[in-house]
């Protein structure tokens, strides 16, 4: 199974495989935990959400049967002229005006009594005090809760110490208390001072225990069952203004109320942030640990593959000797097995690259047998028609013409016969204007020739009569002898690729889908043995044999009259073959 282990190559790619691997996993691993536990502190935010909601319900709740306790005394006149008499009074004064106003056999209604009723009915632990505060004497009177017995203390000054611990203690709302002549005369206001241990009471029913309420100024108003110790977490929590975090091992949230001035505090310990989500997590981390493991086996039988394959290459290093490859670059040297394969290759391509030399040299020698073929038809087409220009020239009785002739095609075919396989595009256009002058003989008066060859492209090398079976092509198909003027032009330019060589003439032109054909024709490899070898589709096939893919040649109709025969071949150097 591990047997890859002695090759040293593969010690290091496990290795590397390892690390990786494992840094993946671990980044897998956190990127899971933390959306894992993200997930459950989204859940203990909402459980702290609906606590608050809960409790600002609870406290618009209170507020709205304070207020309905308020307009139930201005409803009942007998118990609003008693509340008149208790504001601003002291406990003598208050009973002498009830006793003025009572009736014999009738129940004088009392605002005390009506109070205690309505600590009673709306729980008699959440109201530590309702006060009554005058507004000409700065005086109030208070109604207690937080003893067993109802207590009340009259004349109480408004700026009393008694009413600055509530802020700390309490949630306190007013109520603006009107004149009963008139109502938009102030008497004074009733002050509701709740306790907020009932507020804890509501956030337990949502499993919040670590729960506190505050003030804004960071004194904790109600605190549950806790040590000193994490009190003072919660008041740092609150002084940092932070609605959210953590703080000292505690996930905490904050809400702030906007109506009542009191803080909620939630605070979770780190234990219990992780017990809800610890099966999970370690889920989690038994599927990573085993994924993990079972790349790093898949990875050891991959290479357990490779190294059979290694030692197989090399245990038939030397039936592979024989075969066909370049030299490679050893990068490795002889310091593992892979560079033992690259020397050997090497020794190997030396071999091969013998053997291709002689493949390529016998294919050359093959296509140059395939040039003198085609040459050769192309030599007797040439001279039948030359001779009938002789024999035409003798028959008119025009002996300086028919000797010029001669003497052209004596020059030619001198040429010709050379054993030289390549020339100078200087010689070649030397060789179509000897046929030029021969045709030019043979229709003096109705044809004339140009040839035109820039000086940087006269030594370039190219293949031998090339240029002559394309002239030849326009007096078989494009000359007009009823014509007055019949032009062939040919010119040879220095191009972006190499040499660009056109051949224009003013014949009778060729038909587009004839045109399209004859393009299509030149790329069809010639039959040697046939008549239609001669010709354009020679010419294209000899200099395909020359420059391969680097040749150009199509014919393209002139706006006016004839063709344009377009040739691009790179420009060779005086010594290329």
């Amino acid at each position: 199974m591990f047997s890859f282990l002695k090759i040293s190559l593969y010690r290091k790619k496990l290795i590397v495989y390892f690390c990786v691997m494992l840094a993946i996993s671990i980044l897998i691993g956190a990127l899971l935990a933390n959306t894992i536990l993200s997930s459950q502190i989204m859940a203990l935010n909402q459980d702290a959400q609906r606590a608050f909601e809960r409790v600002e319900s609870e406290l618009e709740k209170k507020k709205g049967e304070a207020e309905y306790f308020i307009q139930g005394i201005y409803g009942d006149k007998r118990l609003l002229s008693d509340m008149m008499q208790f504001i601003g009074n002291s406990c003598e004064s208050y009973l002498s005006a009830r006793l003025r106003g009572a009736v014999m056999g009738i129940a004088a209604p009392s605002l005390v009594s009506a109070v205690d009723e309505f600590a009673l009915v709306n729980g008699s632990s959440v109201y530590h005090k309702i006060s009554f505060h005058s507004q000409n004497t700065a005086k109030a009177n208070v109604i207690y809760f937080d003893t067993a017995n109802r207590d009340i203390h009259f004349m109480v000054d408004n700026g009393s110490f008694i009413f600055e611990g509530d802020t700390r203690e309490s949630i306190v709302f007013e109520r603006n208390l009107a004149s009963a002549e008139n109502p938009r005369e102030s008497i004074g206001y009733a002050r509701f001072a709740m306790g907020t241990d009932w507020l804890l009471s509501l956030v337990r029913q949502y499993n919040l225990s670590g729960a506190a309420v505050a003030d804004k100024s960071g004194h904790l108003l109600a605190l549950g069952v806790m040590d000193e110790g994490r009190q003072e977490i919660l008041r740092r929590i609150v002084a940092s203004g932070q609605n959210q975090g953590w703080e000292s091992g505690l996930y905490y949230t904050v809400f702030t109320s906007a109506q009542n001035e009191y803080l909620l505090v939630t605070a979770y310990d780190t234990p219990y942030v992780f017990s809800s989500v610890q099966d999970m997590l370690l889920i989690v981390f038994i599927g990573i640990a085993a994924l993990y493991f079972t790349l790093i086996l898949l990875v050891c039988i991959n290479m357990r593959h490779e190294a059979e394959f290694l030692t197989s290459m090399l245990g038939n290093i030397n039936k592979m000797e024989r075969g066909l490859f370049e030299p490679m670059a050893n990068k490795y040297g002889l310091k593992n097995e892979y560079g033992i394969i690259a020397n050997a290759l090497n020794r190997m391509g030396v071999k091969l690259e013998r053997h291709i030399r002689t493949n390529y040299l016998l294919k050359i020698s093959q296509q140059e047998a395939e040039m003198l073929a085609m040459q050769r038809q192309i030599n007797p087409h040439f001279l039948y028609n030359t001779l009938e220009i002789i024999r035409s020239s003798a028959t008119l009785a025009n002996a300086d013409e028919a000797a010029d002739s001669i003497a052209s095609l004596g020059r030619m075919y001198r040429d010709m016969v050379s054993g030289a396989m390549d020339v100078n595009i200087a010689q070649e256009t030397e060789y179509l204007t000897a046929y030029l002058e021969i045709m030019e003989l043979r229709h003096r008066g109705v044809f004339c020739y140009q040839t035109e060859v820039d000086e940087c492209v006269q030594l370039c090398r190219t293949i031998k009569f090339w240029m002559q079976p394309i002239a030849e092509n326009f007096f078989r198909h494009g000359f007009d002898k009823d014509s007055e003027y019949n032009m062939f032009v040919m010119t040879a330019k220095k191009g972006e690729r190499g040499i660009s060589v056109r051949f224009v003439d003013n014949g009778a032109g060729i038909p587009e889908d004839q045109l399209a054909s004859i393009n299509q024709s030149l790329q069809e490899k010639p039959d040697l043995n046939a008549e239609k070898s001669v010709g354009l589709r020679n010419v294209y096939a000899r200099l395909k044999y020359r420059y391969g893919d680097a040749l150009e040649m199509r014919l393209e109709n002139n706006e006016e009259a004839g063709i344009t025969v377009y040739v691009e071949i790179p420009c060779g150097g005086v010594d290329d073959v």
